[in-house]
């Protein structure tokens, strides 16, 4: 499938899948979209919300896409051993990227995620690099480990097909759900995919989404997810965040 590489309002790009009339991330600002909703109220939240440190949290993208939820999770995680005195993360990350069309090589490094993130951080452009190459470059399949203590694991697939195949975590959960709206993949915002998260992570797990609708929060309701709706990113009045 061919991509379309925009710019978004803060300066990262995104992506438009081609025959998609819709952004892989916020036209408003991507980068921004993905640490906000995703991080900082999602991974983050959940760390130092937990009542003990976990030693391991699984990351579920749904869709992986351009990889840069991926990259936001790598660099909380870097800062994270940053702080812990510069050793190695003291939670070990599980990542599992779940996409149905993903990009190529050659459109991946067209992105600008390693330099836009260099450009305001205190990681350096090589490993940016490095991190962002490895996502799209290592095999499907199978874990990578893209960090110290930060593995990686694309799965290529469909999630309205056989959703409970994709979760399954015994340790607290992270889902960014975060593919196409409702309007334009009606399929993949249907109740059975929410009950097969619900079922598949362990209770305090969370689910983010982007979109607030008022049929997406009353699916994520009915198979038990506690909901709460947050200020938005720019550009979003609110997004949600579910806790089993």
């Amino acid at each position: 499938m061919e991509h379309h590489i925009i710019l978004s309002n803060d300066g990262s790009h995104t992506l438009k899948l081609k025959g998609v009339d819709e952004c892989y991330h916020s036209s408003n600002g991507a980068y921004s979209e993905s640490e906000y909703i995703y991080i900082r109220n999602g991974v983050d939240y959940l760390y130092h919300n937990l009542p003990d440190f976990p030693s391991l949290i699984d990351i579920y993208d749904i869709g992986l896409g351009s990889g840069l939820n991926c990259m936001t999770s790598l660099i909380w995680h870097y800062h994270l051993g940053q702080n812990n005195g510069g050793n190695i993360p003291p939670v070990k990350i599980h990542f599992h990227g779940i996409e149905k069309y993903p990009i190529s090589i050659q459109e991946a490094e067209q992105i600008n995620f390693p330099q836009y993130i260099a450009a305001k951080s205190d990681i350096p452009l090589e490993l940016l690099d490095q991190w962002f190459h490895a996502i799209h470059s290592c095999e499907w399949e199978k874990d990578v480990e893209i960090s110290p203590n930060f593995v990686l694991n694309k799965h290529l697939g469909d999630i309205s097909t056989a959703p409970s195949d994709y979760f399954s975590s015994e340790s607290p959960s992270v889902v960014m759900y975060d593919t196409f709206s409702p309007s334009t993949q009606p399929e993949l915002w249907a109740e059975p995919i929410f009950k097969a998260i619900y079922e598949g992570i362990q209770p305090q797990s969370l689910i983010l989404t982007y979109c607030s609708k008022g049929v997406v929060k009353q699916r994520l309701r009915g198979v038990g997810f506690t909901l709460e709706r947050l200020p938005g990113p720019p550009g979003k009045r609110h997004i949600l965040r579910g806790t089993k």
